[in-house]
């Protein structure tokens, strides 16, 4: 079936994309549901403590302003809750280093928020992706004259 992932055939265009293009027609593409990502900026879902809430700035004031949005609060909180909680794991494990099921729960819960860390770009790699996704936004004209200028020496 196309546009289901897995699935052979080609992805349907988003309704947004056949309104641009002068495609829409509202007997196929009228019953659509698309989720609408707001601009405002992500907020806390939970009361959050000193040190989550400077991870939680942290986080949001480390990524171009343009790439959260509220819709990723809960994401966000589930991050700043997780690290919290491998914080405190952390500590008791530093505190009896024998105790076997403290290393599994606080190395496991250490995995989880890495990959979620890794989600909002809090690694170099990561970074790196994110900054090519908006390099590819840039329009060829800019591109061009990007080159243009760098060749030209201005």
């Amino acid at each position: 079936m196309p546009g289901v992932p897995g699935r052979s055939g080609r992805r349907g265009k988003l309704t947004a994309q056949h309104i641009a293009e002068g495609t829409y027609r509202a007997d196929r593409h009228g019953e659509r549901v698309e989720l609408a990502i707001g601009s405002s900026k992500p907020r806390p879902m939970l009361l959050l403590g000193k040190d989550e809430q400077e991870l939680w700035d942290m986080v949001t004031g480390g990524l171009p302003e343009h790439v959260l949005h509220e819709i990723d609060s809960p994401t966000l909180t589930m991050l700043v809750a997780l690290w919290s909680q491998w914080k405190r794991l952390w500590e008791l494990w530093q505190a009896d280093p024998l105790d076997r099921e403290l290393r599994k729960s606080t190395l496991e819960i250490g995995a989880q928020a890495q990959r979620m860390f890794s989600q909002f770009g809090m690694s170099p790699a990561d970074r790196s992706r994110i900054k090519a996704a908006q390099e590819k936004k840039k329009s060829p004209a800019d591109a061009i004259k990007e080159m243009l200028e760098a060749k030209l020496g201005k």
